[in-house]
């Protein structure tokens, strides 16, 4: 991100962080003509491994039982992946208050984008027209829980469902916020003050955990009496003399 929608890193769902193209290139790809293939269809990560597999002539019943994602092959030498309308991607990492999962649907030719977060109920999902909002600024679920708007509900009720055809989110945004808790305090037994420890000048985040000491203390205490449960972001964040009101994006806090 280059600060699009006010944020920066890769941790989101937006194009500027997720949408990246793709380039496969070399003579061993014996293509059928000199010229780029460029295609517009969506690729995932997953998709790799069996492309490498397939142009290795490794048998498809030597693939793993379970591997996930399509060989690249065919787009390779200009053809089509059939059956491929959707593809997802997903993100859990400790800059972020829960785990989000992104769906990317094309429908008539209308590419829409569902971004769900925690289990779905935490905060309200958002939905994307990519094809008419490229920018990504008109969330059509209106900041309305499980996006229950005339004409849109259907559609994103699809898109989740898609997800769920591949990954249970729910349960793995459950597990991923109790492995963190977990995580933690196996960390705090094995230092012999934590609370001095996270003070350290050699941790990222000293100069923000420093602006108000107590305040963020407090706040990791809070936490971890949850043990795990997942948890919006705070709607306010304290600064070196008084709260400073933020604006949680989803789950991202960010100063106005």
């Amino acid at each position: 991100m280059h600060m699009e929608h006010q944020q920066f890193y890769k941790m989101v769902a937006y194009e500027g962080s997720t949408r990246i193209p793709l380039v496969i290139a070399g003579k061993p790809l014996n293509l059928r003509s000199s010229k780029w293939v460029d295609t517009l269809i969506p690729t995932q990560l997953i998709d790799i491994f069996p492309t490498i597999m397939d142009f290795a002539s490794v048998p498809k019943d030597a693939w793993p039982r379970h591997l996930q994602g399509d060989s690249l092959r065919p787009l390779i030498h200009g053809d089509t992946l059939p059956g491929r309308s959707f593809i997802i991607s997903q993100y859990h990492g400790d800059d972020l208050a829960m785990s989000w999962y992104m769906v990317r649907l094309t429908d008539n030719n209308v590419v829409y984008k569902a971004v769900i977060y925690g289990t779905g109920v935490e905060v309200p999902p958002q939905l994307f027209n990519l094809t008419a909002d490229p920018d990504e600024m008109d969330d059509l679920c209106r900041g309305v829980l499980e996006c229950k708007q005339d004409g849109i509900d259907t559609l994103y009720k699809t898109m989740e469902g898609r997800l769920m055809s591949i990954v249970d989110y729910k349960a793995v945004s459950k597990d991923v916020a109790h492995y963190g808790y977990e995580m933690f305090n196996r960390w705090a037994k094995r230092q012999k003050d934590w609370r001095k420890s996270l003070t350290s000048l050699t941790l990222r985040w000293h100069s923000s955990y420093m602006r108000n000491e107590q305040a963020s203390l407090h706040a990791i205490l809070k936490w971890n009496q949850s043990k795990g449960r997942i948890q919006p972001c705070r709607g306010t964040l304290v600064g070196e003399n008084h709260e400073q009101q933020h604006d949680c994006n989803k789950g991202y806090c960010y100063k106005l």
